[in-house]
């Protein structure tokens, strides 16, 4: 197999893309082939190494990065058509320990990551998209699962098709001046709730802030704290 990993790194976020590439390299997969594509806007230590690629898009601010997220992983669609594989990491996570074929989709092509905020709670406390004027609209007593939006893959076939899709969304919503509570992640759950992935565990995206950190024996990919990293750097955190 040969695996795509898309990383959007713009702005201060670009401090984290070594690590992503070093750490994956690690701990991912280790027995398939993996090529990086980086949408950033700046330099990184890795970027000539011969399976990265640099894609380099001006930033567009607050909160279109966001939103834009699927249309910039459609538009590589030619770039990953000869990979079996594709996934999206957001720039701060760090792969922690082994991950084998358990990442990879079932049948349905999909792969998603559950929040760890939102386990074995009522769905009607999920905080879904509840505006009816957007395309990431899920009524009330709907949904089983909450997903995050750190991590998404499949299927090159299935990925770029839930890309195209949220991508259409997006953009008519932004025609229409409407914007999901929680943007590109209120899509993804749209998008999941009629398109159910393989779920993966909270421990594949653990927030490092969060009780439970310690129990290191089941985490496999943690997520960096933005804050902390980016105030070392001298950036401006962007919320």
């Amino acid at each position: 197999m040969s695996i795509g990993i898309i990383c959007l790194a713009n702005g201060p976020y670009s401090i984290f893309i070594d690590n992503l590439i070093e750490s994956c390299e690690q701990h991912f997969l280790l027995n398939h082939k993996k090529q990086f594509f980086i949408i950033t806007d700046n330099e990184f230590s890795n970027k000539n190494k011969e399976n990265v690629t640099t894609i380099y898009k001006k930033r567009n601010g607050w909160p279109l990065d966001c939103l834009l997220r699927s249309q910039y992983s459609y538009e590589l669609k030619d770039k990953t058509s000869h990979l079996s594989h594709v996934y999206f990491f957001n720039a701060n996570m760090s792969f922690y320990s082994t991950i084998d074929e358990n990442i990879l989709p079932d049948k349905s092509g999909l792969v998603g990551v559950e929040h760890a905020c939102y386990v074995h709670r009522n769905n009607n406390l999920f905080t879904y998209d509840r505006n009816p004027s957007t395309h990431a609209y899920i009524p009330y007593d709907q949904g089983k699962i909450y997903y995050q939006a750190c991590l998404w893959g499949g299927t090159t076939e299935k990925f770029m098709c839930l890309s195209e899709t949220i991508m259409n969304w997006t953009n008519v919503d932004i025609q229409n001046k409407t914007e999901p509570i929680w943007l590109d992640e209120s899509y993804l759950n749209k998008y999941f709730l009629t398109n159910p992935p393989k779920t993966l565990s909270p421990f594949y995206a653990w927030p490092t802030h969060m009780s439970g950190y310690n129990d290191i024996s089941n985490l496999k990919i943690l997520q960096l704290q933005k804050k902390d990293y980016i105030k070392q750097e001298n950036f401006q955190y962007i919320e």
